[in-house]
């Protein structure tokens, strides 16, 4: 602390000869490149709140035009300022000697207008097109390059009239997505644009500039108006409507009160005032800028920077003023000679410690760099403005890209998926709160393959963010695949369980017929054998006959019944044989076959023409051949016998019905048709086992459809079943 004093002390002496500002105010003209509107709002709210009036001048803003040459009127000194886009480094680099003060925008606004209608979606197809364009857009001339249609296209002259777009006489012309003012009484849906930024050109928009000769005349002046001008932007920008009164009231703006504000708020997504100190201005990015124009052939190669940016100039001044600080501090060094001596060796002492800790520093950044360079995860560092800074080998595998092709780039050189950003957009808001923004996204590498990634991104103590994210496309198909796997499990359960339940009902009916139905045909060759033995041991031969054949009818009922309990229990067992499957064909074979019956012969048949379907041959012919069966058995006794067969068709699912004029059924048992060995009739009046139903309902279910029945006692039954289609079948 003690060799502080001698600091101020030569301090005080440099700040004593540095003169003062002269209070005179002086006459300055600002050159606007477009007609009055909110794109100059910080401009005007400078002029208005007195700021150039403290600093010292008194300002003159002119406004600019369809012909209006900004950089002619600022480099020939009809104005000292000017606003203008980053084409001024391209007149630089023509001997233009133009020096950038500050960038309004801090991604360009400028695009290519084109109709909606037209097809136009990228520059490629813009090969044999006519579009407006000026001499100063040369953003739009690089994509234009760098997309190879440039020598292409027909360059017509900038007119501004956008009319011509819609008409069809031009294809497109170049503009701001700030303004709609262009747009007047046309439907906004009208255009479209082709923005410059999404072809990998980047640049800042709306530079304020002046030339080495207004610094070199007066350095403190350019400072003072560069920083009234960047006042007046950060109160414009917080204070929209006013400025918009002050655009109208005074400035004689045509633009509507909604135009203007709608373009407040777009320039807001360029500018990021909340974010980015408006103004900022960055070399790097300037030198990428040139870099860009090199790389298109807009600049020659061997063109530097040097002297373009306000702060080389800044720099001068202070070298200027460090050598005057050095002629003085001389004349005060041989009184502290000693004091420094000493200050040295001490200086020395604490050098050799720092460089101990530098090199112990440096050995633990590379060990830190090679687990971050060699990680299993991908690595980002950006900036708050979203740029990136460093890209690990993991990040880049990851994305598809090169690091020079992320290194410098904004973070849309990423390319996620529309929808995941969608789903997941960018949080700088939450990162800047100090949160941790976890997030999933999809990535398209440039080969078009989809790679699911998780983010980890946060803000570090020196305001850069980092991200972490790795590849999680494999565990997202794994869950995928768990899930329909867990579908399909939850069908065959179902499917395992409807089977179940059918086979307890099968055993309840089953147990009621052992107990009952095949009881019966037993008790009766029972009782009837013991009646042919007494009949034959008392020589009544006619009535052992007859005991005989109640014993044979009884042995056939028995057998019949064994065989569709034997049938019905296969259906429940054979593998489906899905295919495409004539209805008609077997129902024509089944009728063929039915009608050799003599007593069938009467029968009217109305059949319509069915539809194929998609089913087993085998179990669908069991199914049809039962409901026929049922059908004449239970008409026969008509006089007039009729069976009629058709199909309704919906959207998914087939109806096949088979409709009789027979006995009918009383609609109170309808629930019992379909149980095994449930039976509406007595055996005397119609022969049957009660299983033919039950199987045609364990077809039915087995196909995934369903059974029903509609009747009237005396006035006939018909019997539906369902058959689904297929999906994508119509």
């Amino acid at each position: 602390m003690r060799h502080t004093k001698y600091v101020f002390i030569i301090a005080f002496v440099f700040l004593a000869g540095v003169t003062s500002a002269s209070e005179q105010k002086c006459a300055v003209n600002l050159q606007l490149r477009w007609f009055h509107q909110f794109q100059f709002a910080g401009y005007y709210a400078a002029k208005e709140l007195g700021y150039y009036d403290e600093a010292g001048m008194d300002v003159n803003i002119i406004e600019g035009g369809l012909d209006t040459d900004v950089m002619k009127e600022v480099v020939s000194g009809k104005a000292e300022y000017g606003v203008q886009t980053p084409s001024i480094v391209v007149d630089r680099s023509e001997g233009n000697p133009v020096v950038v003060l500050a960038a309004i925008f801090q991604h360009s606004p400028v695009a290519l207008i084109v109709n909606s209608k037209s097809g136009i979606e990228n520059p490629s197809q813009l090969a044999g097109r006519k579009i407006m364009l000026g001499e100063k857009n040369v953003e739009i001339r690089a994509m234009l390059i760098s997309e190879g249609v440039l020598d292409k296209i027909k360059i017509l002259p900038f007119t501004g009239k956008y009319d011509e777009i819609l008409e069809g006489s031009i294809d497109g012309a170049t503009g701001y997505v700030t303004d709609i003012s262009y747009v007047k009484d046309q439907n906004e849906g009208s255009f479209s644009y082709l923005r410059p930024i999404t072809y990998g050109i980047d640049f800042y928009g709306d530079c304020l500039f002046t030339t080495e000769k207004e610094i070199k005349k007066d350095l403190e002046r350019v400072t003072a108006f560069r920083e009234a001008s960047l006042k007046g932007w950060k109160y414009a920008m917080a204070n929209p409507d006013e400025i918009i009164g002050l655009i109208q009231s005074k400035y004689d703006s045509t633009l509507k009160k909604e135009d203007l504000l709608y373009e407040y708020s777009q320039m807001k997504k360029l500018m990021y005032p909340d974010i980015v100190e408006i103004g900022h201005m960055n070399q790097g990015r300037w030198m990428h800028i040139v870099g860009t124009f090199q790389n298109l052939g807009v600049i020659r190669p061997d063109f530097k920077l040097d002297g373009f940016l306000y702060s080389d100039h800044l720099n001068n001044k202070w070298k200027f003023e460090r050598s005057a600080l050095l002629a003085i501090s001389l004349t005060l060094l041989s009184g502290i000679i000693f004091i420094l001596i000493n200050y040295v060796k001490e200086k020395r002492k604490e050098q050799r410690e720092e460089i101990r800790h530098t090199k112990e520093l440096k050995a633990s950044e590379a060990k830190f760099r090679n687990i971050i360079e060699f990680g299993a995860d991908g690595i980002l560092m950006g900036s708050s403005e979203g740029y990136i800074i460093e890209a690990n080998e993991m990040s880049c595998e990851i994305i598809g890209k090169k690091r020079e092709d992320l290194v410098g780039k904004y973070v849309s050189a990423i390319p996620f998926t529309e929808e995941s950003l969608e789903r997941a957009p960018l949080r700088f808001d939450l990162l800047r709160e100090g949160k941790t923004v976890v997030t999933e996204r999809d990535i398209k590498r440039p080969d078009g393959s989809i790679v699911n990634i998780e983010m980890k991104t946060k803000m570090m103590a020196d305001g850069n963010l980092q991200s972490i994210f790795r590849d999680i496309t494999e565990k997202k198909e794994n869950e995928k695949k768990l899930k329909i796997f867990n579908k399909i499990l939850e069908q065959r359960i179902e499917e395992r369980t409807k089977q179940l339940q059918n086979a307890n009902n099968d055993l309840e009916s089953f147990s009621y017929s052992v107990s009952h139905d095949l009881r019966a045909p037993l008790r009766h060759i029972s009782g009837f054998s013991d009646i042919t033995r007494k009949n034959l041991s008392s020589g009544s031969l006619d009535k052992a006959s007859e005991s005989l054949r109640k014993v044979e009818e009884a042995t056939e009922k028995m057998e019949k019944l064994i065989d569709d309990l034997l049938k019905l229990s296969r259906t429940g067992r054979m593998e489906l044989n899905i295919i495409e499957l004539d209805m008609n064909r077997i129902i024509n074979e089944l009728r063929n076959e039915f009608q050799q019956s003599h007593e069938y012969k009467k029968v009217e048949w109305k059949i319509q023409h069915l539809p194929s379907v998609p089913a087993d041959r085998a179990l669908m012919t069991v199914v049809w051949e039962n409901l026929i069966d049922n059908a004449l058995k239970y008409s026969s006794k008509n006089d007039d016998p009729k069976i009629e067969i058709g199909c309704d068709v919906s959207a998914d699912r087939y109806e096949f019905y088979i409709k009789d004029n027979g006995v009918g059924f009383d609609p109170e048992y309808t629930n019992k048709l379909f149980g095994v060995f449930q039976r509406l009739h007595l055996d005397k009046e119609f022969h049957g086992t009660g299983i033919g139903l039950a199987t045609v309902k364990r077809i039915i279910d087995r196909h995934g459809g369903s059974v029903r029945a509609e009747a009237e006692v005396e006035r006939g039954a018909t019997f539906y079943f369902t058959l689904p289609k297929l999906q994508g079948e119509k």
